[in-house]
């Protein structure tokens, strides 16, 4: 299944549109990443343009998450693929995700995903694996592929520290992003605004819907009442510029409500607008999380489709 950002778009509410620009903009233009974060690999042969992108997470001590998020930005197809994630950490299980039907393999020192084609004009992943390490591991993501002609790109990364693993207190100024790595805030309207976020070490109190994967859990408390929009991160990676549920507890038990969040460029984080002070659980279509691909049509909307190639 195919996923355009033009069918995402269609119908989308003007809250959901200020989300989607959100999760372009803070990464375009967002508060400055530290100095072990790259941006993605660029490799360009003749008309053909791919990016590989590898971001690294520290979600819990001693757990790391890598995800690889590609781009073709060429007007062709580009086939035969092997993407391969390096590392010198301890690594867990399966991959968590194996998008566009690749077939993972365990390689010399990481994982290696085979698959047959990245589409034109989209974006790919993530390609996402988990780590056992208190050290801060070495991780390399090399993409190869041979047609239309043979080519490579690659692209390093360490880990970052994840601020929500204990309490992070937040002040938002209208207009602009604030706060420490993973946990920021952004107030649309007049503020200053003064919050908690929290992230729970797992979703297991999400609520129970099988259409819906639970990518993460977290607990807002407000200091003082108005809209802003939280970027958070996620226990699970999640295809870039997805649509999200959001579930609140306001404490009579979840239930899904009118506010939509959206996955940010990386895959590894989300935002959304928390209405009041509660629980929130954020939410991915089972087969959205499964797709992990998004076609970038240019009949409309280019400004968005613009920052959405430019984020990566």
């Amino acid at each position: 299944m195919r996923t355009s950002l033009s069918s995402v778009l269609h119908g989308c509410s003007s809250t959901l549109l200020l989300l989607l620009l959100s999760a372009c903009n803070f990464a375009t233009q967002g508060p400055a990443q530290p100095t072990d974060v790259p941006t993605a690999t660029t490799a360009i042969h003749n008309a053909i343009e791919v990016q590989v992108r590898l971001s690294a997470q520290r979600i819990a001590p001693g757990e790391v998450i890598a995800s690889v998020i590609l781009a073709n930005r060429s007007a062709e197809d580009v086939s035969d693929l092997e993407l391969t994630i390096s590392t010198d950490g301890e690594l867990v299980g399966d991959p968590l995700t194996s998008p566009l039907d690749s077939t993972p393999q365990s390689a010399a020192g990481g994982t290696r995903w085979v698959f047959p084609a990245l589409p034109a004009r989209s974006i790919a992943g993530p390609f996402a694996v988990r780590l056992n390490t208190e050290a801060d591991p070495n991780l390399e993501a090399t993409l190869a592929w041979q047609g239309p002609e043979a080519g490579s790109a690659s692209s390093t990364a360490s880990a970052v520290e994840d601020a929500s693993l204990a309490a992070v207190e937040l002040v938002a100024s209208q207009g602009q992003w604030s706060g420490e790595a993973g946990v920021r805030v952004f107030a649309p309207s007049q503020g200053p605004r003064r919050l908690t976020v929290v992230r729970l070490n797992d979703s297991a109190s999400a609520p129970s819907d099988p259409t819906l994967a639970w990518l993460g859990v977290y607990e807002v408390t407000k200091e003082h009442a108005g809209s802003v929009i939280l970027q958070v991160p996620l226990l699970q990676p999640a295809p870039p510029y997805a649509v999200l549920r959001v579930a609140a507890d306001h404490g009579q038990g979840y239930g899904l409500t009118s506010v939509y969040g959206t996955v940010t460029a990386d895959g590894l984080h989300a935002v959304f607008s928390p209405e009041g002070a509660s629980l929130f659980a954020l939410g991915i279509n089972e087969q959205r999380l499964a797709d992990g691909l998004i076609e970038l049509s240019s009949d409309h909307s280019e400004t968005i489709f613009s920052a959405a190639l430019e984020a990566l």
